[in-house]
């Protein structure tokens, strides 16, 4: 009997699979032998003051295939920003946080060199006030998604506007 993959566990499998064609009948190997299929996983941070907010962002992310980093600040999401070993693809970002709110952010964010200070940021928000979203927009928002938040609204986001749009990327 197999052990029980248990929920923070993940897996690979290999599944050698060929087509058959009509014409001819014979089978051709979609990949060689040894050869694995590379799915992207979106780096994908998520900052939210609110601990139940951000779990459930990062759980519905995860099933959508994203490895998520979080930020309970906006300060910790620049800092997330600027000193990770790689570029996010996307970047959740709350509006009304302590410390640093989700506009002084995002407006430090975009002062960052190269393509870190162009991640796409997607603000997540309780209210669709035109005068609170405004400035977000004028600082290059790419989204803004009003709460609550459903997994199809992360998955367009993903799809739409991550660094990684394009790619094959599965849960």
């Amino acid at each position: 009997k197999a052990p029980a993959l248990q929920p923070e566990t993940s897996a690979s499998f290999r599944v050698p699979m060929s087509v058959v064609t009509q014409d001819e009948g014979e089978r051709t190997p979609l990949r060689s032998e040894g050869e694995e299929a590379t799915l992207h996983k979106p780096q994908v941070l998520v900052t939210d003051d609110n601990p139940i907010n951000r779990l459930l962002a990062v759980r519905m992310l995860e099933r959508l295939g994203a490895q998520v980093a979080q930020a309970s600040d906006g300060q910790q999401a620049v800092d997330a920003v600027a000193g990770a070993d790689f570029d996010f693809d996307l970047v959740f970002m709350d509006i009304q946080m302590p410390v640093l709110d989700g506009l002084g952010a995002t407006r430090a964010i975009r002062k960052l060199p190269g393509s870190r200070g162009q991640v796409p940021i997607v603000v997540l928000t309780a209210t669709s006030s035109n005068e609170e979203l405004d400035p977000f927009l004028c600082e290059s928002a790419a989204a803004v998604l009003v709460k609550p938040i459903r997994a199809e609204d992360f998955e367009r986001a993903l799809r739409q506007h991550s660094r990684s749009r394009g790619k094959e990327f599965s849960p």
